[in-house]
């Protein structure tokens, strides 16, 4: 049950910085620009909401339910997102450096051009995830599931890709180095990724 019911509302530009709006439901809410660093979001319904050049720095966000949110470019560094729901999410550009990502639901987000550097995706699912020319330096995606995932371009060095599903990956120009770990068997040139020094 949500603590309370702000679906639909419009915050545009609003400063939310450290607020609780955990369990509370602001499915299709506009808070395109709201600056809200260190928000607690844990178990919120943001469903179809509008986050676009939000500002999410540390924000705590267990278990939210964000599919089909649009968070293009906005800033998530350091942001605590474990057991999200972002399936179908629009991220494009969005800066998630060193975010802890573990465990939450990416299928068919788009990530394209995503600042993820640092970012642990452990046990996360990225199962049709674009993911082309993101900035993945030294993520940590161990035990995640890349199936079907585009990687086209993709920063993958210092990449921990060990021990997850990788099949079916398009990594077509993908950068990789000797400090990216790769699952057992894979072949990085054999999918189009280019190594470098």
């Amino acid at each position: 049950m949500m603590v309370a019911d702000m679906a639909h509302v419009r915050l545009r530009g609003a400063d939310l910085s450290r607020a609780f709006l955990g369990d509370t439901n602001l499915t299709g809410a506009d808070l395109t620009g709201v600056t809200m660093p260190g928000i607690n979001l844990n178990a919120a319904s943001l469903r179809g909401a509008r986050l676009e050049g939000a500002d999410l720095t540390g924000a705590v966000m267990w278990q939210t339910r964000l599919a089909g949110a649009s968070l293009t470019c906005a800033r998530m560094a350091r942001s605590f997102v474990r057991h999200a729901d972002l399936t179908g999410a629009d991220l494009r550009g969005a800066l998630l450096q060193r975010a802890n990502l573990e465990s939450s639901c990416f299928r068919g987000a788009k990530l394209a051009g995503a600042h993820l550097e640092g970012a642990l995706f452990r046990q996360a699912t990225l199962v049709d995830t674009d993911l082309t020319h993101a900035a993945l330096s030294h993520a940590d995606l161990a035990g995640s599931n890349l199936a079907g995932a585009d990687l086209t371009g993709a920063d993958l060095t210092g990449v921990r890709l060990r021990g997850e599903v990788i099949y079916g990956v398009l990594s077509i120009g993908a950068r990789y180095d000797a400090r990216t770990r790769w699952p057992v068997g894979f072949a990085p040139l054999e999918h189009g990724a280019v190594f470098t020094k």
